[in-house]
């Protein structure tokens, strides 16, 4: 084609492309023969299929088979020539790649093709049609064996004398959809000459594929292709392929099965879009993209980014396009949908995306997907596209064999390389013809079908109206039109919806007055007596004045109280507004005052009491509330009162959570719900005789049918108490004891109860279970078949602003869950309508998403006192003028059977456990409080797979900062010094050590949080009573003595000791334990370290600080006490530090425990955030080494020692001793050592002769491993895991390094001694090796902080422990906050501070950025108490899995670790294994702290204990609401 034949856009091009190489250095020339054919790389493309050859062996994935029909007189014999022809003449045929570990190619020598001959023609036309299908798709089904095969496969059956059908198979990894126009054009030209005798008239190829391969290996290594590479990754950051619905569900197994659907484009529309195209300067192909994009982008929910694949030939130059071999390369297409934008500008977009994308096609997309890393997700393919649209300039090869009549048939392979992929060619008469294949495992044929005509019905509008939005063309054919028109509304409403619910309960009373009504708790109400009750507080309720459309306060556990109430208010004429006593009484007090309640009906008087005074505090007038106990009740008539309910007065007030803030409360009138119940009695046909029960709270629209179908029936309700609620045995013994037939489950509740044995002994009575409230998974469904046969599921949907339920759908019996991505909500009940719209409120196409809006009677009045709100949320009916729809907010699909196929939400509410949350009303709680600048709230998933909420605050400046007049004083040291002090009591007064002299309670591994094992713990006490006996202690003084470990040891080779503990529990112990210490005068007080009041001067020649230091608040604390304890020596004297956590290697330490404990698929980013994480919430006091010798100045000598114990415990490695001797006036500084390097790891003390010396920089053994993964984190990047940086470590080997306890042995045998002093560089010791009576030299200086080289400020020798212990209390006040003002279940289960806030590009808050819990202990008000007994540390680990948390407290509260109700089941169940004792959920929810169940479970001798609740930080009476039920 000659230039003068391209449009202006192509010309400049063109022109960009000649200029941008006239601009680039000269690319690699193209050498024939320059790949070695014996062993020769692969090209990036076919090394992208070699791996998956390697991964998926056997697949015929990359098949490409095609068959032609030959008729006529056919010569095999020149056949066969000419295709030995063809495979001399391409190598890349004959090429195999027989690498095991690594690819590379190997070329064969050529040799004749092997073309079986199958004849059928003997078989009947019938058996021959068949057995061709039957042969054709075994061959493209065959895989081929890359390390062996040839990769040109032939086979010819023979059909009758002058028919054939010839079948040509290649594998993908050889050739390219070009390639086969290649193999076909050849084939006919070398036919027509070989049977004409003529020799070949084609031109020997230049080049060859493998040089080819090689040539494109060198053209990577160009600066070029890095600047393309580099525009690419910026073209495609932050992309990602589109989540399309599906009909079934993504799997991590692939089987890449793949359909086909016809797609065919007509002449004249294909033509109108060319016409189009040239007006607007682009191709077809960029119009075809846009509308494919727009396409997908509105089944995708109007997604804004959409990636396409697009396949460029990738033959660019001339000597490569007559090859066979695979050149093809995709490369991704990104189109921009914001801005609303019509089909002009997005093909103009996508002008512009495809002019970049042809500019930069050399680089190989293996290439780009290098670069950007992307996440590898079940059901993608191929990396980064997962939708792919191709169009051939040309038609469809012809092979052209002479004197035969030959017809080209593409063949199915029944597999599919992309989720969906569009391919089209030209046809003769002008228009375009192809097929979409699709994944079969993810999509219906019906879903590709209605796509299919989406796409063209898309572009006939577009082109027609191309300045239209494209979310405003036209995807609805006429006959879906009218389809989904008779499938959104259900049947009638009932006949009998004209009634109130009073008339219905009425009914049921005069028919059957003696039955029994409700039972509850061994209580039995008939009818009648249920009647007389209801009657009384309607009677009451009109004496005060209640009339028609006022709302009544039911403030009543859920009981037959609480039914006879409800009953009442509906007696009288009123709504009732249900209110959870379990609730905060402020959150009570709100919702009365916000439903402008006329009365508050009360359980009991203490209800009334809390209700009153949150209404005053919260600076509200009172509701008058009356106790349904009163006196004023009993005396009421129990005559019916004459009061005339209509049908539209409203029935009841349900509060649901409110996006701004404040709760909304929606209202449902009298004749919505009287047509609910009777659709469910006409529908599941509940009997007289049977029961259902009562389980949900009666905040939540569920319950009301739960009792109100039964009585409308004469079947009995029976109320399930708290504990019949939640936990699954008592649920099962309801129903067994009741014989109850239909229960409701939300389903996070239904799995757990499934989970317990003791539901499969509920399939006698059970005969229909009912969910709502969440989705119901398929797996789920399935198991409920299985655990309970016969039990029907039925699967029902409803928002609180319509009455209750208004779709329905009963799951058949063997139910294949793999079959169902989600299960169907259903269609219609009786009275209701279902529309499925997109933003213009236009019906969308079955299979596509849209809104769902509901109309017809079930649709409620709106929201009470919020008309504004109302207004956006019930909207006039465009279907039926005078009506209105609901605005569900809710994203679904109509399914062809019309079903409604629920997708979630199409904002940023939730259901959690069947409760819905909107998040923004969480977060402006937490903005409400005075120490939050902002808040945001998003879900995630926790160890269990539930639904949970995790709160991210950004704190103000003062909020967790130091104080504003400067550091901390005496006060706040004061305060921090006491919550140890409590921590301390807590932990001393319930040990019960069996060796009062060794009591190592408290004393945990890090690691594990098991305890230190005993041996490891006495070596430890022995090593630092060694080190205190070498200073010769005879009057000593220890600042924090404890449980007595040194104490019991030193004191008996004294005169004096004197101990100190700021905890009196340790004192009083110690007190017990010391009269028996004859010949040592032993003192002991309660004091804090830093009070030396009455300590005489002078008065002591040693004084022991061990393993305190670690909880003083903060490093001017420390210099206090040590310059305390030092103006207490004697000249001489010695001051022992013992046991200091080393500030150096903190970093050292966290990565250690968090490698350790994290999953091995863990980000390395996220385990650098929480190594930060970590070390920032320290709330023990980390000291820099050179604290002590800034501090001593020339007052005293300073030794820091590492310690020498063999095991490698954290005691060992990252904490040291310090010695501080007080030098006498005019004393000499000790004499320098000799000192060397360190000759190596096979050296030995004394090897260089028996004078004392020492080795410098001596790498410890002990902290190699730590220290290496330090380093490893630094160097790895983001993308790699936990996993893989272990395996790096693994492999890496260690570097030399001594180990201080061997040496130590070995000096002591060379008659030395050895000093283990800390290195200048972390991680390294000096070892000094004096004679056994010769004094240490004195060490050198070691190297201070940056920030803090003088001594008159420390703050840079210490972590701020203090900071952290602010924050800790700060989170611990806003958890109180939440509980105070929220239900249980809107408290979000993790409650992080972040010091920055991801940010995205337009200045907003990333949420998606937002780092998600981490499986590390949250941080709470109470400090962290170990485990300190066998039950503890038993009840402890079952939390630890059961949470999905590192290590937990004794006195950590369940809730505030991430509990719930429904994990508060699992953990009763696991707990229960233990067989030490029976365990509640009850007795969890009363009293959830480790220690409080232990005691329960110690308590085995007496079963009815009641455990005694753990004084709790921020928490309320446990609300009914922390369990799943509602909507």
């Amino acid at each position: 084609m000659s230039s003068s034949h391209l449009t202006a856009d192509q010309r400049r091009l063109l022109d960009r492309l000649l200029g941008e190489q006239a601009e680039q250095p000269r690319r690699a020339a193209l050498v024939p023969g320059a790949a070695d054919r014996a062993r020769s790389e692969l090209s990036f493309a076919q090394q992208r299929i070699w791996f998956f050859d390697r991964v998926r062996p056997h697949s015929s994935l990359y098949t490409i088979t095609g068959v032609a029909q030959l008729r006529g007189a056919l010569d095999t014999r020149v056949l066969r020539r000419a295709l030995d022809e063809v495979l001399r003449r391409h190598e890349s045929l004959r090429t195999t790649f027989p690498g095991e570990h690594e690819p590379w190619a190997r070329v064969e020598e050529a040799g004749p093709v092997d073309l079986p001959e199958t004849d059928l023609s003997a078989l009947p036309a019938e058996r021959r049609a068949r057995a061709v299908r039957e042969h054709l798709a075994a061959e493209a089904a065959r895989p081929f064996d890359l390390a062996r095969d040839r990769m040109l496969r032939c086979a010819l059956l023979r059909l009758a004398p002058d028919e054939h059908l010839l079948q040509l198979s290649l594998h993908h990894i050889a050739a390219d959809g070009w390639s086969l126009g290649v193999l076909i054009g050849e084939l006919g030209t070398l036919y027509g000459a070989f049977q004409q005798g003529r020799p070949s008239p084609l031109p020997e190829p230049v080049v060859q594929y493998a040089d080819y391969a090689r040539w494109q290996r060198e053209l990577t290594e160009q600066p070029r292709h890095a600047e393309l590479l580099r525009k690419w990754t910026d073209r495609l950051a932050g992309a990602a392929p589109l989540d399309l619905v599906t009909d079934r569900p993504r799997r991590t197994e692939e089987s890449y099965a793949g359909g086909w659907v016809d797609l065919e484009l007509p002449p004249d529309l294909v033509a109108r879009i060319k016409r189009f195209a040239d007006r607007e300067r682009a191709t077809p192909f960029m119009v075809l993209s846009a509308a494919f994009a727009a396409l997908l982008a509105r089944c995708a929910g109007r997604a804004e980014d959409v990636l396409l694949g697009c396949a460029v030939a990738g033959r660019d130059r001339t000597e490569i396009e007559p090859l066979i071999g695979f050149f093809v390369n995709t490369l991704p297409l990104r189109l921009d949908l914001s801005a609303e934008p019509s089909l002009r500008t997005l093909v103009a977009r996508a002008r512009d995306a495809c002019t970049d994308l042809y500019a930069w096609q050399e680089v190989p997309f293996e290439r780009i997907v290098q670069a950007l890393r992307p996440e590898r997700d079940p059901g993608a393919r191929v990396p980064l596209v997962r939708h792919m649209l191709v169009l051939h300039n040309t038609p469809r090869p012809r092979l052209d064999l002479p004197g035969l009549e030959v017809a080209v048939l593409p063949v199915q392979t029944g597999t599919a390389k992309f989720e969906l992929e569009i391919e089209l060619a030209p046809t003769p008469d002008g228009g375009l013809t192809g097929w979409i294949e699709y994944a079969r495992e993810l999509f219906d044929a019906s879903t590709v079908t209605r796509l299919a005509q989406g796409l063209r019905l898309l572009l006939a509008d577009g082109v027609d109206r191309p300045d239209t939005p494209v979310w405003d063309l036209n995807v609805l054919g006429d006959a879906d039109r009218a389809l989904v028109t008779r499938q959104a509304c259900g049947a009638p409403a009932h006949a009998g919806a004209g009634q109130s619910l009073p008339a219905l309960f009425e009914r049921t009373v005069d028919e059957r007055a003696s039955a029994p009504a409700v039972v509850h708790d061994g209580d039995v109400v008939d009818y009648a007596e249920l009647d007389r009750r209801a009657n009384r507080i309607a009677h009451c309720l009109r004496a005060r004045g209640v009339r028609p459309e006022d709302v009544v306060g039911i403030a009543v556990p859920r009981s037959a109280a609480a039914v006879a109430a409800m009953l009442g208010v509906l007696k009288a004429g009123a709504a009732f507004l249900p209110l959870d006593p379990a609730l905060p009484p402020r959150r009570l007090a709100r919702l009365a005052a916000d439903a402008a309640v006329h009365s508050v009906l009360a359980g009991c008087d203490a209800t009334a009491r809390r209700l009153t005074a949150a209404a005053r505090e919260d600076g509200r007038a009172a509701p008058a509330v009356l106790s349904v106990t009163d006196d004023e009740v009993r005396r009421a008539p129990d005559t019916r009162p004459a009061v005339t309910v209509l049908p539209g007065n409203s029935a009841y007030v349900l509060y649901t959570s409110g996006s701004t803030g404040r709760p909304k409360g929606a209202v449902n009138e009298h004749a919505a719900v009287v047509n609910r119940i009777l659709w469910m009695q006409q529908e599941y046909r509940l009997g007289p005789g049977e029961a259902v029960l009562h389980k949900t709270p009666l905040g939540f629209d569920v319950s009301v049918w739960e009792w109100l179908w039964p009585l409308a029936v004469g079947a009995r309700v029976v109320v399930a108490d708290a504990d019949g609620r939640r936990d699954p045995a008592v649920i099962a013994a309801l129903i067994r004891d009741h014989a109850v037939t239909t229960c409701h489950f939300v389903p996070s509740m239904l799995r757990i109860f499934l989970d317990d044995p003791a539901s499969a002994g509920c399939a006698g009575p059970l005969r229909r279970i009912v969910c709502s409230g969440e989705a119901l998974p398929p797996a789920l469904a399935a198991r409920v078949q299985e655990v309970l046969p016969g039990v029907a599921l039925h699967n029902l949907y409803g928002p609180t602003e319509a009455a209750i339920d208004v779709t329905a759908w009963t799951v058949p019996e063997g139910l294949d869950a793999e079959a169902w991505a989600r299960l169907p909500i259903g269609t219609p009940i009786a009275g209701a309508r279902t529309h499925v719209l997109d933003e213009r409120m236009r019906p969308v196409p079955p299979g596509l998403p849209g809104e769902l809006f509901l109309g017809g009677l079930p649709v409620g009045r709106g929201y009470r006192g919020r008309p504004g709100l109302t207004a956006q949320r019930f909207l006039p009916d465009p279907f039926e003028p005078g009506r209105r729809l609901y605005r569900t907010g809710d994203r679904a699909r109509r399914l062809p059977d019309g079903t409604l196929d629920f997708l979630g939400r199409l904002d940023s509410q939730l259901k959690i456990r069947g409760q819905r949350i909107e998040p923004g009303e969480i977060e402006t709680v937490l903005g409400a409080h005075p120490a939050v600048e902002r808040a945001a709230v998003e879900p995630y998933r926790d160890a269990a797979g539930d639904l949970q909420l995790a709160a991210y605050v950004g704190l103000r400046p003062d909020a967790a900062g130091p104080p504003a007049d400067g550091p901390a004083g005496p006060a706040e040291h004061a305060e921090h010094v006491d919550r140890w002090r409590a921590v301390f009591d807590e932990t001393y007064r319930d040990s019960r050590p069996e060796d009062p002299a060794f009591d190592t309670v408290g004393w945990v591994d890090s690691a594990t949080g098991d305890p230190i094992p005993d041996v490891e713990m006495r070596a430890w006490v022995e090593e630092t009573v060694a080190r205190i006996g070498a200073l010769r202690p005879r009057r000593v003084l220890e600042i924090g003595c404890g449980t007595g470990l040194l104490l019991f040891r030193i004191a008996p080779g004294c005169a004096l000791y004197h101990g100190t503990d700021v905890s009196a529990e340790a004192v009083d112990r110690l007190r017990a334990h010391t009269e028996r210490l004859d010949g040592t005068r032993v003192e002991l007080a309660r004091r804090a370290a830093d009070d030396f009041t009455g300590l005489p001067a002078g008065g002591f020649d040693t004084v022991i600080l061990n393993s305190v230091v670690q909880y003083f608040p903060d490093a001017a604390y420390l210099v206090r006490v040590i310059r305390g304890a030092l103006s207490l020596l004697a000249p001489g004297g010695h001051l022992f530090v013992g046991d200091v956590r080393n500030l150096l290697l903190l970093d050292a330490l966290h990565t250690s425990l968090l490698l350790h404990r994290l999953p091995p698929g863990t980000p390395v980013r996220t385990l650098r955030r929480l190594v930060a994480r970590q070390t920032a919430r320290e709330e023990e006091l980390l000291v820099h080494p050179a604290l002590f010798q800034a501090v001593a100045g020339t007052d005293a000598d300073v030794t820091v020692l590492a310690k020498t114990s063999p095991y490698r415990n954290e005691l060992t490695r990252f904490r040291y001793d310090v010695v501080l001797t007080a030098r006498p006036a005019a004393a000499p500084p000790a004499p320098a050592a000799d000192w060397r390097a360190w000759p190596g790891p096979a050296a030995l003390p004394g090897d260089g002769g028996p004078g004392a010396h020492g080795w410098r920089a001596v790498p410890d053994a002990r902290l190699g491993a730590d220290l290496r993964a330090v380093r490893a984190l630094h160097a790895a990047g983001d993308d790699e895991t936990v996993g893989g940086l272990r395996r790096t470590l693994a492999a890496d080997p260690e570097e030399p390094a001594a180990d201080p306890a061997a040496l130590a042995e070995h000096a002591r045998a060379a008659g030395l001694v050895m000093v283990p002093h800390l290195g200048a560089v972390p991680g390294t010791l000096d070892l000094e090796f004096p004679a056994p009576a010769a004094t240490p030299s004195a060490p050198a200086p070691l190297p201070r902080p940056d920030a803090g080289t003088g001594t008159g400020t420390w703050e840079a020798y210490t972590n701020d422990p203090q900071r952290a212990a602010r924050e800790r209390l700060v989170v611990a006040a806003l958890r109180e906050h939440l509980a105070r003002t929220l239900p249980d279940f809107m408290v979000p289960a993790s409650l992080a501070v972040l010091e920055e806030w991801p940010l995205g590009r337009t200045g907003k808050l990333d949420r998606a950025a937002l780092p998600p819990p981490d499986g590390l202990r949250p941080t709470l008000a109470t400090g962290y108490v170990a485990p300190r007994t066998g039950t503890e540390r038993a009840v402890a680990r079952v939390w630890c899995e059961v949470l999905g948390v590192d290590r937990i407290g004794v006195h950590d509260d369940f809730f505030a670790l991430g509990g719930h109700s429904l994990l508060a089941v699992q953990l009763v169940g696991r707990l229960r294994a233990l067989a030490r004792g029976d365990l509640s959920v009850g007795a969890l929810l009363r009293a959830p702290t480790v220690a409080a169940v232990a005691a329960l479970l110690d308590r085995a001798s007496d079963t009815a204990a009641t455990p005694v609740p753990i004084q709790r930080a921020a928490r309320h009476p446990i609300s009914e609401h922390r369990a799943e039920e509602g909507r």
